[in-house]
């Protein structure tokens, strides 16, 4: 038998998006989500399905309750699991994501039950994948290491949005990281 991983509610919910200020825009206005947290235009370094590939993109962070909204926007149409759910889907829902202290633990876990698709390209570590889960129709999970800094800056972004007065919807992403 196979191993079981237990997964809770997610901790991410990731969203490709055409247009980030519309996004964002269109989040606060339904569904009172903001501030957002916007990382503009940088060019990301990856491994999708055992290719090298550089996808040029904006993100934007902010918090619906514990639960975290990203919103993806790629620039450009390198090989990402962003630009095969855009060709795909248009817009939505691309993964869910977990963050974890051992991404590699649930790797191992999974045993074989997940294909791991795309995963950061820094020359260390891999400490953020997607996994596609060809039982549940090929759709993915995102595991991210949970190391302090980054737990540092997921727990900013979430004060921020429970004392948010819907005033200032956009804070540049610097902000969280230097906290």
């Amino acid at each position: 038998m196979k191993s079981r991983i237990n997964l809770a509610s997610p901790h991410q919910l990731g969203f490709v998006v055409d247009d980030l200020d519309s996004a964002i825009k269109n989040f606060a206005q339904t569904l009172n989500v903001g501030p957002f947290f916007v990382l503009d235009a940088f060019d990301y370094d990856i491994i999708y399905k055992g290719t090298k590939s550089k996808p040029r993109m904006s993100v934007a962070f902010s918090y619906m309750d514990e639960t975290q909204i990203e919103l993806i926007c790629q620039h450009n149409d390198a090989p990402s699991v962003y630009s095969e759910f855009k060709s795909k889907h248009e817009t939505g829902i691309v993964h869910l994501g977990y963050f974890v202290e051992n991404p590699q633990d649930y790797l191992r876990a999974l045993d074989g039950q997940a294909e791991v698709v795309q995963y950061g390209d820094d020359g260390v570590t891999k400490d953020s994948f997607y996994c596609s889960f060809a039982p549940f129709g090929g759709g993915l999970v995102e595991f991210t290491e949970l190391h302090a800094p980054r737990k540092a800056r997921w727990e900013f972004m979430k004060a921020a949005a429970r004392d948010w007065d819907g005033k200032t919807l956009v804070r540049p992403y610097s902000d969280a990281v230097s906290k």
